[in-house]
């Protein structure tokens, strides 16, 4: 079984800064990434309130420095997806993996969000392939096609202004009579009207797979308006994100399945702590998560000093 004194589940900014911060204290440290380093930044159009060095740096181009970065230290970077998370003996926590089990003296959970799932009548027929709750999961993202993106919020209009650099033809569909993004969101969106169309008070009332054109079909209404259909390539639904705290859950201390969090990420139970998208909710942002990832493996490594000096 391999052994570590420290254990980072998640592999985004919050992941990679924590294992970058532990290794400087001189830990072994394994950081677990499921799919590819980077989270959400694989979303981002620009990042524009992280000091990179840039005035405007794309989401993917921010990984690379993140990923630059982390292959200055001596972190080992496991590919495998972590299931549960258990307390064994000597206080050992026990990762187990998909491919692979673990043990660590400290682990830092910063497995960040996963998207809100949405049920429309027809998508059971629908290839999966058409249907997405990101951007990332269409990367490398094809030119000249056509997307649906249900949802008004950050997310929504972050996606169509991504998906627009590729020549795509872009609707966004607005449940509301206004868009709950940042304004400054809404005006570029605006301003791309060439390729990008706005839809408020829409709602979509199913889809089906339109073997004739080869595409897929999106009926909806909007107020006021018979209903109307859409032929595009691929329905995106950004309509929400929650914390990914399936992993947490897992985990039992002494009988006790609830874990209580500081807002510093420190849990109740000694060596485990949070970091990032996970603690955060709805303040998904670069600068936070890299933060909170500094300040757990700082708390990891002074709780790992005191557990050798007992």
């Amino acid at each position: 079984m391999h052994k570590y004194d420290l254990a980072v589940v998640g592999g985004g900014p919050a992941g990679i800064t924590a294992a970058v911060q532990a290794c400087r204290s001189d830990l072994k440290v394994a950081l677990f990434e499921a799919d590819k380093l980077g989270g959400l930044l694989h979303n981002a159009n620009l990042v524009e309130n992280y000091p990179s060095g840039r005035n405007k740096i794309s989401g993917i181009e921010l990984v690379e420095v993140f990923k630059n970065h982390l292959e200055n230290f001596p972190v080992e970077l496991v590919f495998d997806e972590i299931t549960a998370v258990e307390l064994g003996g000597d206080n050992q926590f026990e990762l187990k993996g998909r491919a692979d089990n673990y043990t660590a003296k400290a682990v830092i959970v910063a497995a960040g969000t996963v998207p809100n799932k949405l049920k429309i009548p027809g998508m059971e027929s629908v290839r999966p392939e058409r249907i997405h709750y990101e951007v990332k999961s269409l990367q490398p993202i094809p030119e000249g096609k056509s997307y649906v993106i249900i949802g008004g919020g950050d997310a929504a209009f972050d996606y169509a202004l991504q998906l627009a650099r590729y020549k795509g033809q872009i609707t966004i569909l607005v449940r509301a009579d206004f868009a709950s993004c940042l304004p400054l969101l809404e005006r570029r969106v605006r301003e791309k009207n060439d390729c990008i169309t706005l839809q408020y008070q829409a709602e979509v009332v199913r889809v089906e797979e339109d073997e004739a054109s080869g595409k897929m079909a999106v009926y909806f209404k909007s107020a006021g308006s018979e209903q109307e259909v859409l032929e595009v390539d691929f329905l995106l639904i950004a309509v929400g994100r929650k914390q990914n705290s399936s992993l947490i859950e897992t985990l039992s201390h002494k009988g006790t399945h609830s874990i209580r969090t500081e807002l510093n990420g420190k849990t109740n139970i000694p060596g485990l702590y949070l970091a990032g998208d996970i603690m955060r909710g709805s303040y998904r942002q670069v600068g936070i998560a890299v933060g909170d990832g500094l300040r757990a493996a700082m708390m990891a490594a002074e709780y790992l000093r005191g557990v050798e000096n007992k």
